[in-house]
């Protein structure tokens, strides 16, 4: 999401929401609030500490290894 234009941002963060509810309508909306404010807050720390950094996270995995997690990221960076 931090990786496009505030406009596009704002259209994202919306879908992101509508698909949140879909697939937990049991969220109160305190709470749904307090999850998009997380969201709003993971952006702007991302762009404030990676200004251009444009790569997007494509897939990612909590993996084991040993008595440890892992987490696997893929990511492929926007033009």
């Amino acid at each position: 999401m931090a990786c496009g234009s505030p406009e596009v941002r704002q259209r994202q963060l919306k879908q992101y929401k509508e698909g949140y509810l879909r697939f937990n309508p049991a969220t109160s909306p305190g709470d749904l609030a307090n999850i998009l404010k997380d969201m709003e807050l993971l952006i702007e720390r991302k762009l404030k500490m990676f200004p251009d950094d444009k790569r997007q996270i494509v897939s990612a995995r909590v993996v084991k290894v040993g008595n440890v997690y892992r987490i696997e990221v893929a990511s492929a960076t926007l033009q």
